[in-house]
């Protein structure tokens, strides 16, 4: 048993107390004269004999409630150590979707399987392991994997880039990590653009090293769209894309005399932009307030000392910022993106406008998400492995548990039996 709080001990010289009372309680023996003992029978009470007797045992009572009392005030506990396996093998889910890919691990021993998620659970022959697209966090999880209460661990996993987080981490242990990459290039449609007459299919296209774009234009023809996405046999399998029109982009420049310089840098970014990105985008210009009955942009460039107006859409106004190290800056939590200095050739080079309005225009944010899901590089073994700190050791998974709710119940009943045996001898 340990103590959180053995300060408290302190406490148990209240024991003093109910022995003091007990003593100083006690009756003087009255002395009653008589003029003669002939006639008086000796006789052997019981009950006198027992007096002292229960008086001692109601005195134990209260002795043992302050002792009680003090020792749920020290916080006892008591603490244990799950029994050490020998050797732990834990698994990437995303490497054992399948009974096909459950069946490469066959030769290993069934018991003291653990998956590379939170909480490392266990993976027996009942548990079904879903389809996963969740990335193990490799170095945060590698903290629970050093606490784990064997004597060799063997983690199998792809050492995918994506879950390369924080800081490599240093631990006690040694952790043997098994890398299983796949060095077959895999190109994997995930996006549909449709214009008038053809459909451009976007492939994630890469192995181990790489990860690259894939485009490839054909014929609408060739495809019929339902629901929103269209159908494609791939390897005997069948995947179903999102498919979505070009539609063309509107961006409103709205400048007064004052800005005339920086409209200009403005307008050749977005050109600059239009013709990467190869999107239809139409770009108005306005020298004053534009007029009410002109249709709502996508996007507004206000470039005035004036408030722009408020509106639902992206907005990029001039607010200098000196101490930006970034010439577009957006506003968390808003629609509202700063530029933060006066433009003139060397800041837009120096600052890379472009590649700060390319980044605010987010013409391809939902294209770019679904591609890094399908982000296949993994990292070398010599860079991914955490590093080896033999000066320090994990700390063992120890388990606790508190005695204080039994000593709880204890306290109670010892009250109950001070009260009555206190009642009996009238204390």
């Amino acid at each position: 048993m340990t103590l959180l709080q053995p300060t408290y001990l302190w406490g148990l010289l209240g024991l003093l107390i109910p022995i003091a009372i007990h003593l100083w309680s006690k009756r003087k023996v009255k002395t009653i004269q008589v003029g003669s003992t002939q006639f008086i029978t000796e006789t052997k009470s019981k009950k006198s004999n027992s007096i002292q007797v229960n008086e001692w045992w109601l005195l134990l009572l209260r002795c043992l409630l302050i002792a009680i009392l003090t020792i749920i005030l020290a916080q006892p506990y008591t603490t244990h150590t799950p029994d050490q396996v020998a050797v732990a093998y834990i698994f990437e889910p995303s490497l054992i979707d399948t009974q096909e890919e459950q069946s490469r691990f066959k030769t290993l021993p069934l018991e003291d399987r653990f998956l590379l998620k939170e909480g490392l659970p266990k993976w027996d022959l009942e548990t079904e392991i879903p389809p996963s697209k969740t990335i193990p966090s490799y170095w945060q999880l590698a903290q629970e994997i050093g606490a784990l209460r064997a004597d060799s661990v063997v983690v199998f996993s792809q050492n995918l880039v994506q879950g390369i987080q924080g800081k490599r981490p240093s631990l006690g242990k040694h952790i043997n990590w098994v890398s299983i990459t796949s060095q077959e290039e895999k190109e994997v449609p995930f996006y549909a653009i449709q214009d008038q007459d053809s459909i451009t299919i976007l492939s994630a296209v890469g192995e181990s090293d790489y990860h690259a774009f894939a485009k490839a234009k054909k014929a609408a023809s060739q495809f019929a769209v339902k629901d929103g996405t269209i159908s494609i046999i791939q390897n005997d399998t069948e995947r179903l894309i999102p498919v979505v029109k070009q539609d063309t982009k509107t961006i409103d420049v709205i400048y007064n005399s004052s800005f005339a310089t920086e409209a200009m840098y403005l307008e050749s970014a977005l050109r600059a932009v239009k013709g990467y990105t190869r999107k239809p985008i139409t770009i108005n210009i306005y020298k004053g307030l534009k007029s009410a009955a002109d249709p709502a942009p996508d996007y507004l460039i206000w470039l005035s000392n004036e408030e722009p107006p408020e509106v639902d859409i992206p907005v990029l106004k001039f607010e200098e910022d000196l101490f930006s190290n970034k010439i577009v800056k957006t506003i968390s939590g808003t629609n509202y993106t700063n530029l933060t200095q006066r433009l003139s050739p060397e800041v837009v080079i120096n600052k890379r406008l472009v590649e700060g309005v390319l980044h605010w225009l987010s013409l391809d944010a939902a294209v770019q998400s679904d591609f890094d899901r399908l982000d296949n590089r993994s990292l070398a073994m010599s860079q991914f492995k955490p590093n080896i700190d033999k000066s320090s050791s994990m700390p063992s998974k120890e388990v606790k548990a508190s005695l204080v709710d039994p000593l709880w119940l204890l306290l109670i009943v010892m009250i109950i039996i001070e009260r009555v045996v206190a009642k009996l001898r009238k204390q």
